[in-house]
């Protein structure tokens, strides 16, 4: 089976091909990575181009991840001492 090759849209005179490529994402301060991800590679300066329907569907999964981690950083209540805290030695030597 013959694959039409597109022009690569960035230097416009190489050709695009089918790859497999690592997919990088910051979550905060994490860096989340999808490795063999589909995009497409130019043969002559190397642009890739992530494929649309594989970045629809990762966005959209990113985002539900992000809203997750959101709602559970604004549960998280700031801690309060209503009464002076004294440290206790357990040790008998003390």
């Amino acid at each position: 089976m013959i694959h039409e090759l597109r022009s690569c849209e960035v230097c416009r005179i190489g050709r695009c091909h089918s790859v497999k490529a690592p997919y990088l994402y910051w979550v905060d301060d994490q860096m989340l990575v999808m490795p063999n991800s589909p995009a497409l590679a130019c043969d002559i300066c190397g642009h890739v181009q992530f494929e649309p329907a594989f970045l629809i569907h990762i966005e959209r999964l990113l985002q539900e991840l992000e809203s997750s981690l959101e709602n559970r950083r604004a549960a998280r209540l700031p801690m309060q001492v209503d009464e002076q805290v004294s440290w206790l030695s357990t040790r008998s030597d003390c």
